[in-house]
């Protein structure tokens, strides 16, 4: 195993941030004490907890070569950003549960207009995309156009424990989430595979397989 420091612009050595080369060929990224990625087999690995600090989240993007935005966004001011940079989209409709997300709705869409995002933000959206793409195995978005489930099943909370087990390698801590925190009457068994969610999912995801398998792995 090799452990190297970071390097900073200068190429001088950053303390406390590391580049740790297993003997298997994982190459993972540390910062202080704890593990943050991990890159094995063409795959990227992240710490569930995302509340990093600046010096942390800076280095983190450098190891997964990563650009920095030029213009500092919320998901959601991303999301309707990239919409309303379309010259096909007219009209776009947001859902708001609280006054702050329509203020900041408002904010976002008094500043939008077709070809208001750079090159490079582009460039970055393409770049979060397929790398979300790849490591999310199912690609539920949890638009929650499945709910209500006949039988009570929890479909989107049941995919993005299943989906978080897989992304960031914390497979059991998904099972104890799955076992612990989902009700015995709305766990994946309880399909009857009507399909009737999978005739509203967007994204045509096989719903009822994937019930029944995450329920045969993650149970018990």
């Amino acid at each position: 195993m090799k452990v190297q420091n970071m390097t900073g612009r200068t190429g001088g050595k950053v303390a406390n941030q590391f580049i740790i080369d297993a003997d298997n060929g994982d190459i993972y990224f540390q910062s202080y004490r704890t593990i943050i990625a991990k890159k094995s087999q063409s795959k990227i690995y992240l710490d569930i907890n995302w509340d990093y600090s600046a010096t942390t989240g800076k280095y983190r993007n450098q190891f997964l070569h990563e650009n920095k935005a030029e213009t500092e966004r919320s998901p959601a001011d991303w999301s309707l950003q990239w919409l309303w940079n379309q010259p096909q989209v007219s009209l776009v409709l947001s859902g708001m549960s609280a006054l702050d997300q329509v203020q900041e709705n408002l904010t976002s869409a008094g500043k939008s207009g077709i070809g208001s995002l750079t090159e490079n933000d582009l460039q970055l959206v393409s770049h979060v995309k397929e790398t979300y793409q790849d490591m999310a195995l199912i690609p539920c978005t949890r638009c929650n156009y499945c709910l209500p489930c006949p039988e009570g099943v929890d479909i989107p909370r049941i995919l993005k424990i299943y989906n978080d087990g897989i992304m960031y390698d914390k497979v059991e801590t998904s099972k104890t989430d799955y076992n612990l925190w989902v009700p015995a009457d709305a766990k994946g068994d309880n399909c009857v595979v009507c399909r009737e969610c999978e005739e509203q999912c967007p994204q045509d995801i096989p719903i009822s397989d994937w019930m029944a398998q995450i329920h045969k792995e993650y149970a018990g």
